[in-house]
């Protein structure tokens, strides 16, 4: 208990101490969007010159990935001081969204070619209408989220988060779907749903699933790809793996 208070208060004093952009540029972010960034470009999928929405895109860390290519993007966040951020670095679309209580949003939204979710699932209570939410709205949805380890449980596994930090849930209330679910869900809205066969190079991306997880002093990732189109890539596999390479 004692070690627990004492990370909630660094992570408090850390807050206090710094502005919202502060909080995404420390060197874990940084590094982490390094390794995730990296893996999806070597996955072999066509990125180059599509329309991206980015849904959670907090201060554009990902946006930049997809305008080095030539796409077109549109970025929405819960918080509009993150939003102004993106806005001022690269002057695109922008569009504040609370993925939470604004689903009717989503709906009224164009379609897109890709959807970016990277960092946001586990940082909502709504998973399930969230992810319904997106049918029709892309042909390929790239997912990146927290989740539990695999179990039999298919609910949704809330969570408290500080709603409070810009890094953590708008709603205070967060979310650790099993792969499973998330895979299965996917396939609902998509038809085609895919894992790569490798994980992003950190430590928060396991390896090996055949083993437990330390679910209370741990973070365990995972990797989506989703389309409307069948995709023959040596990089992905169409079951869920129990071992990445």
């Amino acid at each position: 208990m004692k070690k627990i208070l004492k990370k909630i208060l660094i992570r408090f004093q850390v807050f206090i101490k710094k502005s919202p952009e502060d909080l995404f540029l420390t060197k874990h972010y940084q590094l982490h969007n390094i390794a995730r960034l990296k893996h999806l470009d070597s996955l072999g999928l066509d990125l180059y010159g599509k329309s991206v929405i980015e849904f959670g895109a907090g201060i554009g860390d990902h946006t930049i990935f997809y305008l080095l290519k030539n796409c077109k993007v549109f970025s929405t966040d819960a918080r509009p001081e993150l939003l102004n951020i993106i806005k001022k670095k690269y002057g695109t679309e922008t569009m504040v969204l609370n993925v939470e209580s604004e689903l009717h949003k989503i709906i009224s939204l164009p379609r897109f070619e890709i959807i970016h979710c990277y960092g946001l699932l586990y940082h909502i209570s709504n998973p399930e209408a969230f992810l319904r939410s997106l049918k029709g709205k892309g042909s390929m949805m790239f997912l990146e989220t927290c989740v539990s380890g695999d179990y039999n449980d298919e609910s949704s596994r809330l969570v408290k988060e500080n709603k409070n930090d810009p890094t953590q849930a708008f709603s205070g209330i967060g979310s650790r779907p099993s792969r499973e679910w998330i895979f299965n869900t996917l396939k609902e809205i998509f038809g085609y749903v895919y894992v790569p066969n490798s994980q992003p190079d950190h430590p928060e991306f396991p390896k090996d699933w055949t083993k437990g997880f330390d679910l209370q002093n741990s973070v365990i990732r995972a990797v989506f790809i989703a389309s409307e189109n069948k995709l023959d890539l040596p990089t992905l596999s169409d079951k869920l793996l129990k071992i990445y390479n």
